[in-house]
């Protein structure tokens, strides 16, 4: 939707310009949507926000609503993108609102059984996000999230993060953005998705190969049974040191014979 003055493929063009270079989903969306009106120019990234530079001599900002202050013409069509769960970015130039973009998120389908894996597990799940509420509650409605934060930058979402392990919980941080890196670091497990940017590949301690989340339950049961390995070879370990040694070394027990128990 856009200002009365200003026309809806102008909107998508100055942020598809703007977007150029962005790896963030929602920016390769708005690419898919339309060509660029030229060359941006000064790109910065504003973490959890959005991104800003300069067309055609205009500063033209792309991202959250906040601190936004849009035309009533369109508050109205802001109101219903929120209510269907869509995620919505505006788009300004020179600080005013040329218009809004609605971002419709479609559910990836191995999403619900990956969490369902999870809880299966013993797992809790949480979603923090930067979207606004109504798109991520509408996620966490669909796939059985059991809590869900919403409207987060990178630093709250590492506040959050923080807080659950303070209360005592040990995280698993999945995620595939540069807005989840340092999430990724804090966590006592970073696991990126594989599609996901080269920044939050590159501070994780698990990379999936692939895009598909049922990776994320699989890493964590091969953690587990790799980790009551570690605890069954200690345990016999242990046995052996304190029974066979003994006896070796006193001279009641051949060598061979304990060198073969502790193969076994």
């Amino acid at each position: 939707a856009s200002a009365p003055d200003v026309t809806e493929d102008r909107v998508l063009a100055l942020a598809s310009a703007i977007e150029a270079e962005s790896e963030h989903p929602i920016a390769v969306a708005i690419r898919h949507a339309s060509r660029p009106a030229g060359h941006a120019t000064a790109v910065e990234v504003l973490p959890g926000t959005g991104m800003v530079g300069t067309v055609d001599g205009q500063r033209v900002a792309v991202g959250r609503l906040d601190g936004s202050t849009p035309p009533p013409s369109l508050r109205s069509a802001i109101s219903s993108y929120q209510v269907r769960g869509d995620t919505v970015v505006s788009v300004t130039c020179d600080d005013r609102v040329l218009g809004v973009i609605a971002v419709a998120t479609p559910v990836r389908p191995d999403a619900a059984p990956a969490v369902e894996s999870l809880h299966r597990m013993g797992l809790k799940t949480t979603i923090l996000s930067g979207d606004a509420a109504p798109a991520v509650d509408a996620v966490a409605a669909t796939v059985n999230i059991d809590w869900a934060r919403s409207g987060l930058s990178p630093s709250e979402k590492l506040d959050a993060l923080r807080a659950m392990q303070s209360d005592g919980h040990r995280v698993v941080m999945v995620g595939d953005g540069v807005n989840d890196a340092p999430a990724l670091v804090a966590a006592d497990v970073g696991c990126a998705v594989g599609s996901g940017s080269e920044v939050a590949l590159s501070n994780s301690d698990v990379a999936l190969l692939g895009s598909d989340l049922h990776g994320v339950p699989a890493a964590i049961g091969i953690a587990g049974s790799t980790s009551a390995i570690i605890v069954q070879n200690f345990g016999w370990a242990m046995g052996y040191n304190v029974s066979a040694l003994p006896l070796a070394a006193a001279g009641l027990l051949d060598p061979l014979v304990a060198a073969l128990a502790l193969g076994l």
